[in-house]
């Protein structure tokens, strides 16, 4: 059975499912046994026009685009109770019973499409949100080592489907991107290398940046469509009420910092965004998802009550609040047989199940 079969047959199953009202009769016995605070927290990135796509440097695990986007969000207010991430805080710590069907949505990195796309979305709708800023970067014409080194696999590939470069040319650059460039699935490839590269220091990764830039020619890289928010588009949003949280300073994978450098990435991130906005900030996300007991205690001794990790399911009253549990969107995992968005896989994913 070939993959587009697969994904129809997945369909239909959880639309039955669905019709049979068996995820909602699910959640509704569970509900009660889990402290009556369970609640699905959605983990986004960025938020795209599908015709603005091709100009993306983001691997396409973190992009959702901006129509899918927009059906969720109709399916999430018709469907569910949508909290702001302060609130959820709030009912947390008073013990008192969530919504069934609760939901927080959450951003991570501070993308400036979260201003231009997903916050005129959830402003129609009166949606709220909460976005993780890597401060270091907001406000800067900087750019992740992610999206620089997809940049160039980008246009690497450009150039050999337009024959100005041959693809055996990819055997002079470092074994790690000619594995890339010579086997049978780049994408894949791409996102293994991508994997890989986050343990490896910033003098690796540079290196193989500037090989691959060199024989490119040093191409530039195009901020416009992969920029981060500024803090005037930041306190424009929190005036109208999207909250904000810190995502560390430099983005950097904090358990592979010293404890005074850990201290310094949440306390200067969470000083200058509480400086900006004129309130405290009490809420982190984890970049990539990478925690150990130093960073939660550096968290707690600066003076955060939650934090959001990467990891999958659904949080309930026993969910510890320094490792709260999140699901991941992007437009490729909830897009039914016809390549758009499928609410009949959403709301069997929102149950936890799969």
């Amino acid at each position: 059975m070939n993959a587009a079969r697969k994904k129809r047959w997945k369909e239909v199953a959880t639309g039955l499912s669905r019709r049979f009202c068996f995820p909602s009769g699910y959640l509704g016995l569970r509900h009660p046994f889990c402290g009556s605070l369970q609640t699905v927290m959605l983990l986004y990135h960025r938020v795209v026009p599908r015709a603005a796509l091709p100009s993306i440097c983001s691997l396409p695990q973190i992009v959702t685009p901006l129509e899918d986007f927009e059906e969720q969000l109709d399916f999430l207010a018709s469907q569910y109770h949508i909290l702001s991430l302060g609130e959820f805080g709030r009912v947390r710590q008073e013990r008192r019973a969530m919504p069934l069907k609760t939901v927080v949505i959450t951003f991570d990195d501070g993308w400036e499409d979260n201003y231009a796309h997903a916050f005129p979305a959830l402003k129609r709708r009166g949606i709220p949100a909460t976005i993780f800023l890597g401060t270091a970067y907001i406000g800067t014409a900087q750019a992740f080592w992610q999206e620089q080194l997809l940049h160039l696999i980008q246009v690497w590939r450009q150039r050999v489907q337009s024959g100005e470069i041959k693809a055996a040319d990819a055997r002079q650059l470092p074994p790690a991107l000619s594995s890339v460039f010579l086997s049978s699935g780049v994408d894949r490839a791409t996102l293994r290398l991508v994997e890989d590269l986050k343990t490896a220091n910033e003098g690796t990764r540079s290196e193989l940046r500037e090989a691959l830039a060199g024989i490119l020619g040093h191409p530039s890289f195009p901020f416009r469509d992969n920029a981060f928010l500024n803090w005037n588009q930041v306190r424009d949003m929190h005036a109208s009420g999207i909250e904000f949280g810190s995502h560390a300073r430099s983005h950097r994978l904090l358990p592979s910092l010293s404890p005074s450098e850990i201290v310094g990435e949440v306390r200067e991130s969470k000083g200058q965004i509480e400086d900006m906005l004129g309130g405290p900030v009490t809420s982190f996300a984890y970049p990539n998802g990478n925690y150990d007991a130093t960073v939660i205690e550096a968290l707690k001794t600066s003076g955060y009550r939650l934090a959001a990790t990467t990891r999958k399911g659904i949080n309930t009253a026993w969910t510890n609040p320094f490792e709260l549990r999140r699901m991941n969107v992007n437009g490729g995992l909830f897009a039914g047989s016809n390549g758009h968005f499928s609410s009949d896989l959403f709301a069997f994913k929102l149950t936890g199940l799969r």
